[in-house]
């Protein structure tokens, strides 16, 4: 059973409001954000089907076909408000990630395209109070020549083979390595990651000696610096956009579904936790007290 959201945390998912007016940003299942390598994998078999669900809109991928169902306020799946059944939105998908009101696929040839809501400059295109609420309906290319996808509140990650990692849309909390409010084109943050992950203003990367790198908002220690914030990131007052190195031998990162805890792995096989104004540096956890969304 999932653990209550806090009271702060819906305060501030209520601020995070698209076309329809509802919102909430529980963080997608690891295997939605697969690369393009794992994907296209041969052991892997065509067949399988990977879930997403966020509130009444549900996503599933399936011999490299991704379909939509049920609410879109966003525009996600298609141009109608509703879907009963399940509808191809798109074919030769080898990976998808997704929050409330933004939809992002990446095609088996390392294309990758997003779909709704427009605010932030995640669609590329400069947005302002006037037309914040605008919706994609139809799918625009974004980005080339990808490995992996993440995406966080406002903003998009991308792993290219060779490692490069690449940022564009909202920056206010520095999640770019620098401090913006749109960033439209997408600029290289980093180099030989194997690993990417977004979360809600915080960007984060493994790099090819394992070492767990993260950036962005630390309202609730997420950084794993030693220091707290004040638990409320739209203040932007905790603002960290240098890179820091948070672990090492890491494995893998993730947050749990209100995304203000961290959690890692290592490659000898110790989990990690900090966040949630709780740790401020990585703690050792009991595997059976990780909650995993």
């Amino acid at each position: 059973m999932k653990k209550a959201v806090p009271i702060i945390a819906l305060c501030l998912l209520l601020l995070l409001t698209g076309c329809s007016g509802k919102s909430a940003l529980p963080e997608p299942a690891l295997q939605e954000s697969l690369s393009v390598s794992d994907t296209t994998d041969a052991s892997i078999e065509q067949t399988e089907v990977v879930f997403g669900d966020i509130l009444d809109t549900h996503y599933k991928l399936e011999n490299r076909v991704l379909y939509g169902k049920g609410e879109n306020s966003f525009q996600t799946i298609g141009s109608d408000a509703f879907y009963n059944d399940w509808v191809e939105i798109a074919s030769n998908v080898a990976a998808f990630d997704y929050n409330p009101s933004v939809l992002l696929y990446l095609t088996t040839d390392g294309q990758v395209f997003g779909k709704g809501l427009m605010e932030g400059g995640v669609m590329q295109i400069e947005t302002d109070d006037n037309n914040s609420t605008l919706c994609l309906a139809q799918p625009a290319l974004l980005f080339s020549d990808a490995a992996e996808i993440s995406l966080g509140a406002r903003f998009a990650l991308a792993r290219k083979a060779d490692g490069t990692v690449w940022f564009w849309g909202e920056s206010k909390n520095g999640q770019s390595t620098e401090v913006a409010d749109q960033i439209l084109s997408p600029i290289q943050i980093a180099e030989d990651a194997i690993a990417i992950k977004a979360f809600l203003y915080n960007s984060a990367w493994i790099d090819k000696e394992h070492t767990l790198y993260i950036c962005g908002d630390n309202s609730f220690g997420q950084i794993g610096n030693g220091e707290q914030g004040n638990g409320f990131p739209t203040t932007f007052t905790s603002n960290v956009p240098e890179p820091y190195a948070v672990l090492e031998n890491a494995l893998n990162v993730w947050t749990t579904e209100d995304r203000q805890t961290v959690f890692a792995s290592t490659q000898d096989g110790t989990s990690y936790t900090w966040g949630g104004n709780q740790y401020t540096v990585p703690t050792p956890v009991a595997a059976q007290n990780i909650v995993q969304s």
